[in-house]
């Protein structure tokens, strides 16, 4: 059986750097360009770990 122990929008992401484990919504994301031009764009989001600063690539 699944039970929602609790609803919300909060995402998990890992710090690969100094380990830490945190919660974050969309509002906290950052996007970067990766490639642009006339006609494409192509962006990654990320987030940064609030321990250690690191840039965490994540799904938008």
């Amino acid at each position: 059986m699944i039970r929602i122990l609790k609803p919300g929008n909060e995402n998990i992401a890992g710090c690969n750097r100094c380990g830490c484990v945190f919660a974050f919504e969309k509002e906290n994301t950052h996007e970067v360009d990766i490639f642009a031009s006339e006609k494409v764009r192509i962006s990654k989001s990320y987030v940064k770990c609030p321990e250690c600063g690191y840039d965490i690539w994540v799904e938008k």
